[in-house]
């Protein structure tokens, strides 16, 4: 025995779906699911739009865009796996994003508590500095360094940061002594800065290039860089040049 075609008006649909009438005329609007006509004008659903709803709500709690979902399913090489998988990486990408936001309200906030007199003009500036210095890195290489400054945490970057404020004055000191680069000191020096720049990079030769890209895009004309004198480090980054050389010979 045949079974009787499906069909269901608007608000029959609505109810057994889940949604809103006005939503399945947005849909009809959008051409993300087509419902057949009467000739007085009534909209009719068969069995595939019910099917097809279904997998439009799947797809909506699974955070697709409307947009998103009719490309998707209009896509004659549909792959479920295919649309899961680029909505994963959209979601990965939004996450990064977000965390990127989080540590900018973190790190203002930061700057407002140690510094209650701070001017709007100067928060304003700080973030400014703060999106600049974003621009040189991947989303990515972003997230690698806000998760070791975060196992990092307060203490251990204030601790960091001394680390290298006092290393840098160690070879300026050594540096105007006329110390050999070769020298066991020197050398020593070269291992301290070696290794805290790979504490930094995590060994990531893209955020080594970025840091380095920054540097020289970023260092002319100022005295001071995040905090750090200039001419400092370029004369500590001068000498390093030298021992590292030196370390590996004619």
């Amino acid at each position: 025995m045949r079974t009787k075609p499906l069909q269901l008006k608007v608000g029959e649909l609505a109810a057994r779906g889940g949604v809103s009438v006005r939503a399945l005329h947005h849909y009809d609007e959008i051409g993300l699911l087509r419902p057949a006509y009467t000739s007085s004008g009534h909209r009719i659903y068969d069995d595939a739009s019910v099917e097809r709803l279904l997998q439009i709500k799947a797809l909506r709690q699974l955070g697709f865009s409307l947009e998103d979902i009719a490309q998707t399913l209009h896509d004659r090489d549909f792959s479920l796996r295919k649309a899961l998988t680029l909505r994963l990486e959209r979601l990965r990408e939004e996450m990064v994003s977000r965390r990127i936001l989080l540590h900018r309200l973190e790190t203002l906030v930061r700057h407002i508590d140690a510094d209650e007199t701070l001017s709007t003009e100067s928060i304003f500036e700080t973030m400014e500095a703060m999106m600049n210095v974003e621009s040189y890195f991947t989303p990515e290489q972003l997230e690698e360094l806000r998760q070791r400054r975060e196992a990092l945490g307060e203490e251990g970057l204030k601790k960091a940061q001394e680390d290298w404020r006092l290393l840098i004055e160690e070879v300026r000191d050594e540096a105007a002594k006329g110390t050999d680069p070769a020298s066991p000191r020197a050398q020593e020096l070269g291992a301290r800065w070696a290794g805290m720049v790979q504490a930094f990079t995590g060994g990531n030769p893209g955020i080594a290039a970025a840091v380095r890209k920054m540097w020289f895009t970023e260092s002319h004309d100022k005295p001071r860089m995040n905090g750090v004198e200039v001419d400092a480090v370029r004369e500590a980054g001068d000498y390093m040049a030298k021992v590292n050389a030196a370390k590996k010979g004619p």
